[in-house]
């Protein structure tokens, strides 16, 4: 496929991490907020208990969303970035930050939430789908999960845990001025003496009429550095940027709660907000001066990762407006616009009951307090002049982002939503957003010079599931367990192959900018190598499926999932306002239930019972089936199995020979869908790898320290770093730090000499293998004796 010129380029999509940069003021600077993963996380150990390195992205973010999720501007990822703004890049999930949050990032679906209303034939789909939001005592909505349960819990005690409801954050304020501005408020001390305050406005690229590509991000430009009060207020520790999605435009300050001058800065940096959204001084210089920077801003984000992205989301999305209405716009209309046409967008849209504030942070005043602060500062916000000229609808849309999904869902949904889409036709009824069943996806691909590996993105595009009650959270948690499986089996696979570079990457995600959830095979190798990539890939989809989960590896990953979720909830009260605020505002946008850590960790823990072998198992057809039965026929498929709506192949134009020469890349759509359709023969069941949970036993170690009675024979303390030095008595040396940044958890670095080297060459302890389960053991138990 010829790659696209950039005056046709659609701007921020997807790479195949399906993710452009967000769109944000270029003129004062992204905020970046990055905080590293730990990498010694029980679930990283876990998976690690297959592979030799840990994949580069793997997520279940309706289910299990990162708690500290990292950030970036254009983000890679091979499965499915998580974003905000025009971009996020796609976090590892860890496991257990999903759980202690409430689970973080969605994709709307036939459910799709939209500002507590949503299209009355969508939920009557969603409610069909999943059971509703408050079924009926003895409604079959847990029966699936329930069958898988019988022989090992009693029904009438799983239902009713099943069928609770998820607690809510109790600190979160949550309420609605008279002018129908909706505000979000969390007290949360970290960083001590700071807080943020983020304007969502519910308008974005998709709500443009076809004149008007690009104009949701020029009038966020022009209203952000429009403002009379922020220049008054910006600088002295006090940021803010503003950026633009498909679905909102924020505007975001980050401040001091008293600057260095004394000044308490909450109402200042609320009137700012205020000011930004809805008195912003659009005059003609300023949107001339932005329309400049808008044109800078795209040719700056014309790079390789960028088309790829766009390619991803445009063949993702190909049946609504994500997949062209991209918020860059075009470019061509950026330049012609007059300035009427910035002050009519932003009279038809900047009105306050299309507004949700969130403010989070070490306010230095009770939430009563931030109320009335809310409450002054915006109370006279009103639609703008001509906002009836303007043809302002004066409400929220029912539907965010307001588009309709083809969804590949499961045989048992898929009959329910064509159902419905045949009485509305019989009916005469036209539906906008109503969601129909999509047609198995055909390869689409983007072949370019410039690309060096080859990646293979499958996806299945879903409706979203709200998380409200156990069973939701049930459901997603088997659904992380199914994934870190899968991908520990496949990168298993790859290692024990040869040199050449393999990744897959697997993700089950909801997200609120794009309105749906989807699933993601993301395989990435050497050009040479793809058919066996993806015949492997494959091969581990369908061996899950028809033999589920091992029991040592449900043991593994439920053990570090739980280890993982006692530690945050030791850490709660240790996240970021600003992580918090992003966490909040994606779960509100996608319906779910917002938990805090130990609500989390606690609704977790009873449900641990219900994580069965038998459980895992069931949910593998319905995660697995769009890869493991691609090509399969209706009548030949599983009824639980959800099917491929797209998949998009990102290739290099030449690829180098064994023997160094570079040659064309011969590669083609049909190749590719018979490799995934292909039948392999037949599949055999996985080995149970035994991993003892211990290598020496408490008993054990008490006898040893009574017989060698280890001491520290030297002892010192660096000052500059304040690092402490120790030496036992063995001659081992020892240096720790104590911080307080993670509470109830610790970061341990062992450096053994030898290795693999120290091994005799003989069967037994000390022998072959010994360090390799040695190590495994570590990794997964989290220690050498039973206290771990």
């Amino acid at each position: 496929m010829r790659s696209p010129t950039f005056s046709n380029l659609p701007a921020n999509s997807r790479t195949s991490q399906r993710n452009p940069a967000p769109l944000t003021c270029a003129s004062l600077g992204p905020y970046s907020h990055n905080l590293p993963r730990s990498s010694s996380s029980s679930t990283a150990r876990a998976l690690r208990a297959r592979e030799t390195r840990p994949p580069s992205a793997m997520t279940v973010r309706g289910a299990v969303g990162a708690w500290r999720r990292p950030r970036a501007t254009i983000a890679a990822r091979g499965v499915r970035a998580a974003r905000r703004g025009t971009v996020r890049r796609a976090e590892e999930d860890r496991l257990g930050r999903a759980i202690g949050w409430s689970f973080l990032k969605t994709h709307a679906k036939a459910c799709a939430f939209v500002s507590g209303r949503e299209s009355r034939r969508m939920r009557e789909v969603s409610a069909r789908a999943s059971g509703g939001d408050a079924p009926a005592a003895g409604t079959s909505r847990w029966s699936r999960v329930l069958q898988s349960l019988a022989t090992t819990v009693d029904p009438t005690v799983a239902e009713a845990l099943l069928d609770e409801e998820l607690p809510p954050h109790e600190e979160i304020r949550r309420g609605t001025l008279e002018n129908g501005l909706k505000y979000v408020i969390l007290p949360n001390k970290v960083p001590e003496g700071r807080f943020e305050a983020h304007l969502e406005m519910h308008v974005g690229s998709v709500d443009e009429r076809e004149t008007e590509q690009g104009l949701a991000h020029l009038v966020e430009h022009v209203t952000f550095l429009g403002s009379r009060k922020r220049d008054q207020w910006l600088g002295s520790g006090t940021r803010g940027n503003a950026y633009t999605d498909f679905h909102h435009t924020v505007f975001h300050i980050h401040a001091p709660t008293t600057n260095k001058d004394g000044h308490y800065m909450p109402p200042n940096v609320l009137d700012i907000l205020y000011d930004v959204a809805f008195n912003p001084a659009l005059l003609d210089t300023r949107v001339a001066k932005e329309k400049k920077a808008v044109l800078a801003e795209a040719q700056m984000m014309n790079t390789i990762e960028y088309r790829v992205d766009c390619q991803l989301l445009e063949h993702l999305h190909w049946d609504n407006l994500l997949g062209t209405r991209f918020p860059i716009g075009k470019l061509d209309q950026v330049e012609a616009w007059p300035a009427q046409a910035v002050r009519d967008f932003h009279a038809r849209w900047y009105f306050p009951a299309n507004a949700t504030l969130y403010v989070v942070g070490d306010f230095g005043a009770d939430v009563d307090e931030v109320e009335k602060m809310i409450e002054t500062s915006f109370e006279n916000a009103a639609p703008a002049e001509g906002a009836e000229e303007a043809e302002s609808p004066l409400s929220r849309h029912a539907v965010r982002p307001p588009v309709k999904h083809a969804y590949g869902s499961p045989a048992h949904e898929a009959g329910e939503i064509q159902r419905i889409n045949d009485e509305a036709k019989a009916q005469g009824m036209d539906d906008p957003f109503m969601p129909f069943v999509a047609p198995e996806g055909k390869v689409s691909m983007f072949q370019h010079e410039h690309l060096s590996n080859a990646s293979f993105n499958i996806f299945s595009k879903l409706p979203i599931k709200p998380l409200k009650r156990m069973g939701d959270l049930h459901r997603t948690v088997l659904q992380r367990i199914v994934l870190l499986v899968l991908q520990s089996r496949i990168q298993s696979r790859y290692t024990e192959t040869n040199a050449d570079y393999k990744r897959v990457e697997l993700d089950h995600s909801d997200s609120a900018r794009e309105g749906c959830c989807v699933s993601t095979v993301t395989v990435t190798c050497e050009p040479r190598e793809w058919e066996f990539a993806l015949q492997v890939a494959v091969e581990e989809a369908r061996r899950l499926q028809e033999f589920g989960l091992t029991s040592s590896e449900l043991d593994r990953f439920k053990a570090a999932m739980l280890r993982d979720s006692e530690q945050l909830a030791q850490q709660a009260g240790c996240v970021p306002s600003l992580e918090n605020l992003d966490f909040v505002m994606e779960h509100d946008a996608c319906g779910h239930t917002v938990m805090d850590q130990v609500a989390g960790h606690e609704a977790l823990v009873r449900m641990s019972e219900c994580i069965t072998l038998d459980a895992c198992n069931g949910a593998c057809d319905e995660l697995l089936g769009f890869i493991g039965e691609y090509g399969v026929s209706d009548d030949k498929r599983r009824e639980t199995s959800g099917r491929t709506t797209a998949i998009v192949a990102c290739v290099p134009a030449t690829m180098p020979t064994v023997e160094g020469e570079t040659v064309p890349f011969d590669i083609t759509p049909a190749r590719i869908e018979a490799v995934l359709a292909a039948d392999y023969g037949e599949i055999t069941p996985p080995e149970d790898i035994f991993v003892p949970e211990v290598l020496i036993s408490d008993e054990d170690i008490v006898a040893l320290v009574e017989e060698t009675q280890p001491t520290f024979t030297e002892a010192t303390m660096h000052e500059p770093t304040g690092v402490y030095q120790r030496t036992l008595s063995n001659g081992i040396r020892v240096n720790y730090k104590v911080l307080d940044a993670e509470p109830g958890s610790a970061f341990l670095r062992l450096v053994i000499p030898g290795g693999r080297s120290r091994e005799s060459s003989e069967v037994g302890p000390g022998g072959i293998g010994a360090a390799a389960v040695g190590l495994r053991t570590i990794q997964e138990a989290g220690g050498g004796g039973g206290g771990g």
